[in-house]
């Protein structure tokens, strides 16, 4: 929610409790015949620079490393991990490229000093690849804010299709961005929440388990998302999904 002494303008009110909201969330059914345990690794306000991010990336595909070499040696196969990717947050068009903005950007001067500590969406895009090695990975983005990113009383461009475009195609990734084209993202003191964290919470509940078997797939998840987010936010927004996989997803919070 807090962008540092050097973005003032960007700060959010509740960007730090969507990832947060959302750890707890999938933390409350731990163990299940679905996934043996849950890691989370949440980085809010300070604690969120492009440097602890892809440190995070990077020390989440060493213990997937690790994990598969142990299962490799104990000859044993767990279920196939399921790897979030969260963000939550600003994001802008810079020179054609598009950027997430993490804590510490510099908003100060020009667009490009946000280019330095920004996160160019190719690289999230190697990273995510290298951890759908090692198991599904589900990507959900709130980086298309309400009030866009400001530079020197300037506002900067935002566009959520092409933040999607520039990451499709993965395989074994699912992608979420929380609104589509031009579109924007909104938060509210009713849920001290995003919509769109809202919208994911609720879809992670029994209201989405069609089947009734305590068990979301893609599909369940990704319908009561969308209807979900439509309400919400007065169809203000829209997800926009690419499926690379179809198994079954989450289990049910009851």
């Amino acid at each position: 929610s807090t962008y540092g002494p050097n973005a003032r303008a960007l700060d959010l009110d509740y960007a730090h409790k969507d990832a947060l909201d959302l750890g707890k969330a999938l933390k409350s059914n731990a163990k299940s015949d679905l996934y043996w345990n849950v890691f989370d690794q949440p980085l809010t306000n300070a604690g969120a620079t492009r440097r602890d991010i892809f440190r995070g990336l990077k020390d989440l595909t060493k213990r997937l490393q690790k994990n598969k070499a142990e299962e490799r040696a104990k000859d044993a196969e767990r279920p196939q991990n399921l790897i979030i990717f969260y963000f939550s947050g600003h994001g802008a068009e810079i020179d054609g490229d598009f950027y997430l903005l993490p804590h510490d950007v510099n908003a100060r001067q020009d667009a490009i000093e946000l280019t330095d500590k920004g996160i160019h969406v190719g690289r999230l895009r190697s990273e995510i690849a290298r951890l759908a090695k090692y198991g599904r990975v589900v990507v959900m983005l709130d980086a298309c804010r309400s009030g866009n990113a400001t530079v020197a009383g300037s506002t900067l461009p935002v566009n959520a299709g092409r933040l999607h475009d520039a990451l499709r195609g993965l395989d074994n990734v699912l992608i979420f961005t929380s609104s589509s084209g031009a579109g924007l993202s909104y938060e509210s003191s009713d849920y001290q929440n995003g919509f769109f964290t809202e919208a994911v919470l609720r879809a992670l509940t029994t209201q989405a388990d069609n089947t009734g078997d305590g068990i979301l797939d893609v599909t369940e998840f990704a319908g009561h998302l969308a209807n979900g987010l439509r309400s919400i936010s007065g169809n203000r927004q829209e997800i926009q999904p690419d499926f690379r996989f179809v198994k079954p997803l989450f289990v049910v919070n009851r």
